[in-house]
């Protein structure tokens, strides 16, 4: 059997996306090209990898024994390259590593980043992907990352070691006009009011997209307190939320750090909730046990902690 990386890769696309066209579109190569590479290997291994079922593709048994074997070969790769790496670091340019983020922390993390890293440590090349929290996962176990940025609500958390970079509240939004405002109460030591939310049931909201990890911790926050948000506006960009939340349009509830990076509107004033509902957030660095954790990983690390220290 005369496999390669780049044929592993495409294997493993395929398992993740369950369809062809969305794991060639992934891959960057046409439809075709991919079919022709699945049956270059199937023909090679003289089994079938995948199966359809519910107009997705599924792997078989040897499939799967395939993917796990993959996912263990691209390991060890990345673990030798960048152990190798971390020999001949003050190279130029010769050590890298490949960083994942939630699109919503990578337009505002990512360039502050690397401008940081630039300047620090010049050899050390940052490659940036994108993706969910559980593609981030993903792509991990499967060897594609070293390291991902991620807000604490990871899946299978006994499959990496975490580290926590901060903690905060959630901020709300609330228009200028709405009469809650006149019920905003000061407690010591905070430098935001409070409002009782308990009082915005059934009143509109600007919310995250479902399955989004702001939307987990929002609707967490609305069953502590037993209400209900008329949801006018439902976006996947936090960032956009915060905006239109800001105009006026309606209440939102998201993590504090965003109002930094944020054009804040006029229209809104924003408060703290009670502990009691406030599930919290975090945003943590993560990595596969037993994976070699390289010294460029741990220089990317210690400056996120910074930034988020800021």
């Amino acid at each position: 059997m005369d496999i390669s990386v780049k044929e592993i890769h495409a294997i493993l696309a395929i398992q993740e996306e369950g369809n062809l066209t969305r794991a060639a579109q992934r891959l960057y190569i046409s439809q075709p090209a991919l079919s022709m590479t699945l049956k270059k290997i199937e023909q090679d291994l003289g089994v079938k990898l995948f199966s359809r079922r519910n107009n997705r593709l599924e792997p078989t048994y040897a499939g799967k024994r395939f993917i796990e074997a993959g996912n263990n070969i691209l390991k060890i790769c990345r673990d030798v390259e960048n152990e190798i790496d971390d020999q001949r670091q003050g190279s130029a340019g010769r050590s890298k590593v490949v960083i994942g983020m939630p699109f919503n922390l990578i337009s505002y993390i990512f360039p502050r980043l690397f401008t940081i890293c630039r300047e620090k440590y010049p050899w050390l090349k940052l490659i940036p992907m994108e993706g969910s929290t559980r593609e981030l996962e993903s792509m991990l176990l499967s060897g594609v990352l070293d390291l991902a940025l991620v807000p604490a609500f990871i899946e299978r958390q006994e499959l990496f070691h975490v580290l926590e970079l901060f903690s905060e509240k959630l901020v709300l939004s609330v228009p200028k006009d709405h009469p809650i405002n006149r019920t905003a109460y000061a407690k010591p030591g905070s430098n935001r009011l409070y409002i009782d939310f308990r009082q915005l049931d059934r009143q509109p909201f600007i919310a995250s997209a479902p399955g989004q990890n702001v939307r987990l911790a929002s609707d967490t926050a609305f069953k502590k307190a037993g209400i209900t948000p008329k949801n006018i506006f439902v976006t996947k960009n936090v960032q956009a939320k915060i905006t239109v939340a800001g105009a006026g349009l309606g209440c939102a509830l998201f993590p504090e750090h965003y109002l930094k990076f944020s054009t804040q509107q006029d229209g809104a004033n924003y408060y703290y909730i009670e502990e009691a509902f406030d599930p919290g957030w975090k945003v943590c660095t993560i990595y596969k046990k037993g994976a070699y954790f390289s010294d460029g990983c741990r220089q990317c690390t210690e400056i996120l902690t910074d930034i988020f220290r800021e």
